[in-house]
């Protein structure tokens, strides 16, 4: 391997791995800092940073323990920190979307699926075949 491609290997290591994880943390903290310092809207801000924090956590471990290795373990701690963060991000968009909207109807409810239909199959028919 010539130096300009272990040049090349470590920036997109360095990038990949490093910098990825510092944004993720990053908006992780800024949410929760969100969240810290108004009232308006703390839970679903709450909810939303420590989804994120679990996130970034996940993948702070892969980089850290897991992605050297050539047959990583399957579950992991990454994986399950991944889906607790999905969980509360979940979490996090519904309390939001309550704190908006008020109570939830079953109108209300009918327009959420639909849509979520919708994106669904749009985004099916442009990813798959």
């Amino acid at each position: 391997m010539s130096i300009a491609q272990s040049r090349k290997a470590f920036h997109d290591y360095f990038i990949e791995e490093w910098v990825y994880d510092f944004v993720t943390m990053g908006a992780a903290l800024g949410t929760l800092w969100r969240a810290a310092v108004r009232k308006q809207e703390r839970l679903p801000w709450a909810l939303l940073g420590f989804g994120l924090l679990g996130w970034a956590a996940g993948d702070l471990y892969w980089t850290v323990f897991l992605r050297d290795l050539t047959k990583p373990p399957f579950p992991s701690g990454s994986d399950a920190l991944y889906l607790v963060g999905y969980a509360l991000i979940l979490g996090g968009i519904l309390a939001y979307v309550r704190s908006r909207v008020g109570r939830m109807t079953a109108i209300v409810w009918t327009d959420v699926a639909i849509g979520a239909l919708c994106v669904t199959a749009i985004g099916a028919s442009v990813l798959m075949d």
